[in-house]
């Protein structure tokens, strides 16, 4: 199996079985688990898993390249740090009996997080906040309060508005 396809390629190798057809729907059209159609460049693709980063990266280890654009570019590595959000994010849905637990380790990683990041990311700290309120008042679990000190340092308001 190669890395890139060109259409007339990839269709053979669909009807040669070497590859799986696609069978979804809409716009972006991944065909293989790894494989997408770049529109810009006319052919199709491989598609990095793990966004760029070696597993040591991950790890807070060793900083990998894409990082280091990051840092340069933001001041933070925040492909990685948005990567590891969205692996707690699909752990918490996947899990919904270890919601609270799973959701502590998700706040207290982006406790940890430079603080630019979420001023950064206005979108993402509208979020946390609702579902901080959210874990509250509905679900009303009380460590969430804490959740909140630890991320803003200051008091829970009694108002999602007051934030």
């Amino acid at each position: 199996m190669k890395d890139v396809y060109s259409r007339e390629e990839y269709e053979n190798a669909v009807l040669n079985g070497v590859v799986a057809p696609y069978k979804g729907k809409g716009e972006r059209k991944i065909y293989y688990p790894v494989w997408g159609f770049n529109k810009l460049k006319k052919r199709w693709v491989k598609i990095q898993t793990g966004g760029g980063h070696n597993y040591d990266c991950l790890q807070d280890k060793t900083t990998c390249s894409v990082c280091e654009l990051d840092i340069e570019n933001f001041g933070y590595p925040k492909s990685k740090y948005v990567y590891n959000i969205q692996y707690y994010i699909n752990n918490i849905m996947n899990n919904p009996d270890n919601k609270i637990r799973l959701s502590h380790e998700m706040f207290h990683y982006i406790s940890k997080l430079n603080r630019k990041f979420l001023r950064d990311n206005y979108t993402l700290e509208q979020i946390i906040v609702k579902k901080i309120f959210e874990f509250r008042d509905i679900d009303n679990i009380k460590q969430s309060r804490t959740w909140y000190r630890t991320l803003f340092n200051k008091r829970m308001p009694i108002n999602i508005k007051d934030h």
